[in-house]
């Protein structure tokens, strides 16, 4: 999903769109905080090795399995549904817009004739 096979590269390109959208948190106290239950479900913009982007759903949790504490992640590629939503969006807009001066014209018009 990220173009790399290297672990490390992926977790820092994982943070990086995590602490962009999150300007609060520093890496350093995202990490201090997984000792506790960190837990995050959100949309992301994430950058691929390459340069690109795509959107994902990303799930992150923080457990503790038989004495040892991991980090979970789980990531959705979800960019075509965002676009899909972009696009319907921007149909609805041009609807309203379309409507609106639809009704301007009827009333300028029931205007002249009376």
């Amino acid at each position: 999903m990220f173009g790399t096979e290297d672990k490390d590269t992926a977790v820092e390109l994982i943070l990086q769109s995590v602490l962009k959208k999150l300007p609060s948190r520093t890496r350093e106290s995202l990490r201090a905080n997984a000792a506790e239950s960190i837990q995050i479900d959100d949309v992301f913009e994430f950058k691929r090795v390459n340069g690109a982007t795509f959107w994902g759903a990303l799930s992150l949790r923080h457990v503790r399995i038989a004495e040892e504490e991991t980090t979970l992640v789980r990531i959705t590629d979800i960019t075509q549904r965002v676009e899909h939503e972009a696009q319907l969006q921007q149909a609805k807009l041009s609807a309203e817009a379309a409507m609106q001066a639809r009704t301007r014209f009827l009333a300028n018009m029931s205007h002249e004739i009376r």
